[in-house]
């Protein structure tokens, strides 16, 4: 194509305007080029050449340079907007002088009028949601040359797709296009469907927009535009020719905040009739009772299952994942369930805990599609079904070792699994003795209260109990073996710190005193700073006398509770005293035995509390001096 200027115009436009600015690029084309992650491109241009550019950061610029004499020149962009349909940055760009050099610039012209260097700086577009990716920029000499070529149409990494089978992508940054390609023959017509946030069957989460384009980069009739859903009804096209096709997928520019990144699904056929979502030729047949591991290998893969009623009554499911499970999992995944006619049976995130039950018939097939809960993570999991509403055992891979008489401590947060495992190895015969220290009853010092099964290595189940301080669960197996203690909140979602020991003796393990307090001098004053609601801090004390009384200073934290213990870790003087105020609110007394030491956790009255505060001990109900 060649852009015709009329000279005379274009000189007493150039110099009305007297200045260079930003405008949008002219059309451009170029390879697809790397895209290496981070913002690279730029230097010297060379005439008729394309140079490509990655931006990564929507803050990031790029500068090119090119030495130019008195004359005229044009600057081409291959960008999201116009170009070969590679590129999938929007871009803007300025232009200065240096060197001497002198000119202005108008519409992707340049008229230099003193010789030098021409500086084009290049940056993403602040008006496009497309504000990082890959470019190329070129210029020619002359206002009335033929435009640069493009080079040869290569579309990174296609993803063949097969007739009748859908294909899940993802998206995982806003600029991304994400490619696939189709062989297909003159004259006949094909039909494609996407399955999106936009429109679809509600599992994907990417709103996305499609084109085509011949292998040469041309654009294929019913699939030259953008279009923005193709659920409801297919998109129809009928090659002109033989050979590979391109489809391309990105953001549709009209997207919602919440889907501008996620997954999606492509289908084709020759038919007329929307392909089932459910692919069934890659579905893994699960086995009644029988765990299946799978793994999330990739940003965009789903993991497709099976189940066959051998006879008709509900069917329970269960899975195992970095979210809920005994620790093997390492992806938190999301499972959907699907009669044969699409028709959704269940969709959740867990599946541990709770099963998800369907009702089946004789003969009937369900489908699973099992996928990442979050975006771009990766890993194993596992899935289990059966005819009853008991969980099948699953030996955990990754449990932490308990030492005889040693107290482990533990914890369950809200971003940790919900459960703990733990093992020891047992000999027949042997009677064990297992104790667990939490906050309905135990030294005082945690703050869950937890529910603990034990099991052989076979899967039995020695007990189940809420309750395990004043009486320890007491149990001889009969084979040598080791096993495996499993520890939940009584309160499911509940959140804490617990601790578990077992011993082949009949006296409970003393509780340790805690690793780290911060030791008190008889009269003086400590500082003490609770950082985060919900938190606690430990003091401790030798005493000096046969009854001591503890002060509270207060500061930004101005109501505490304050326990006391000994060395063995018993409570010391009944409950906790609340202290707050003034007066006799702002002390407790406790007896003690002289020269013992002794521990004091503190922490707020109300769970919300936090800050900082002072606390002393002394032998008068006098608070010392400040």
């Amino acid at each position: 194509m060649k852009k015709m200027f009329n000279f005379l115009g274009i000189i007493i436009l150039v110099m009305a305007i007297g200045f260079a600015f930003t405008s949008c690029p002219e059309p451009g084309s170029g390879n697809p080029g790397d895209d290496p992650g981070v913002t690279t491109g730029g230097g010297s241009l060379s005439a008729g050449k394309w140079s490509n550019g990655y931006i990564a950061d929507p803050q990031d610029t790029i500068r090119y340079t090119f030495k130019a004499a008195v004359g005229y020149y044009e600057l081409l962009f291959n960008n999201r907007s116009s170009g070969d349909g590679t590129k999938t940055l929007a871009t803007t760009y300025s232009i200065t002088y240096e060197g001497g050099a002198s000119g202005s610039s108008a519409i992707g012209m340049i008229v230099i009028s003193s010789p030098g260097t021409v500086v084009i700086t290049v940056k993403p577009s602040t008006s496009s949601i497309f504000n990082t990716g890959t470019f190329a920029i070129a210029y020619i000499a002359g206002y009335d040359s033929d435009n640069l070529a493009y080079p040869a149409f290569n579309p990174p990494s296609p993803t063949a797709l097969k007739e009748d089978s859908w294909a899940d992508g993802e998206i995982a940054r806003t600029s991304d296009y994400i490619w696939y390609s189709i062989d297909v023959v003159a004259a006949q017509t094909y039909n494609l469907w996407w399955n999106d946030a936009y429109q679809g069957n509600k599992t994907m989460t990417a709103d996305i927009a499609v084109q085509g384009f011949y292998s040469d980069g041309t654009s294929i009739t019913g699939l030259s535009s953008n279009f923005d859903s193709a659920w409801n009804t297919a998109r129809s096209f009928t090659p002109d020719r033989n050979g590979k096709i391109f489809i391309r997928a990105s953001i549709n520019l009209l997207a919602s905040a919440a889907s501008r990144l996620g997954t999606f699904g492509l289908v084709y056929s020759t038919g007329t009739t929307r392909p089932s979502t459910l692919n069934t030729a890659d579905a893994v047949q699960l086995t009644l009772g029988e765990w299946t591991e799978g793994a999330i290998s990739s940003i965009s893969s789903v993991r497709w299952y099976s189940v066959t009623a051998e006879s008709a009554g509900t069917h329970y499911f269960w899975w195992n994942d970095a979210g809920q499970g005994n620790g093997n999992g390492t992806v938190d995944v999301s499972v959907a369930g699907y009669r044969g006619n699409d028709t959704e049976v269940f969709n959740q995130d867990h599946g541990w805990t709770t099963s998800r039950s369907v009702s089946m018939t004789a003969g009937e097939t369900i489908y699973l599609r099992v996928a990442s809960k979050n975006s771009g993570e990766t890993g194993n999991f596992s899935l289990i079904f059966a005819t009853t509403n008991t969980r099948p055992w699953l030996q955990p891979n990754n449990t932490v070792t308990l030492t005889q008489s040693q107290w482990t401590d533990g914890e369950i947060t809200a971003n940790s699994n919900s459960e703990k495992w733990y093992s020891f190895d047992a000999a027949a015969g042997t009677s064990y003795r297992i104790w667990w220290d939490d906050y309905t009853e135990g030294s005082n010092t945690k703050t869950l209260n937890i529910r603990v099964y034990a099991y052989n290595s076979n899967g039995t189940q020695i007990f189940n109990q809420d309750y395990g301080w004043s009486a320890a669960q007491l149990f001889s197996p009969t084979a040598s073996g080791k096993i495996y203690i499993n520890v939940i909140p009584y309160n499911s979602g509940a959140t804490g710190t617990f601790g578990i020991v077992y011993s082949t003796t009949d006296t409970r393990p003393v509780v340790p005193a805690p690793a780290s307090s911060t030791t008190l001098t008889v009269g003086q004053w400590a500082d003490g700073n609770i950082s985060a609601a919900g938190g606690e801090q430990w003091f401790s004390f030798t005493a000096t006398a046969a009854t001591q009384y503890i002060h509270f200073g207060r500061g930004t934290l101005d109501d505490v509770n304050v326990r006391l213990f000994d060395s063995s870790m018993n409570t010391v003087g009944g409950g906790a005293a609340n202290l707050y105020g003034t007066g006799s609110n702002s002390y407790a007394y406790r007896s003690v035995t002289a020269g013992q030491v002794y521990y004091m956790k503190v922490y707020p009255y109300y769970s919300s509390g936090y800050g900082v505060f002072r606390i002393a001990f002394n032998e008068s109900t006098t608070a010392p001096a400040q």
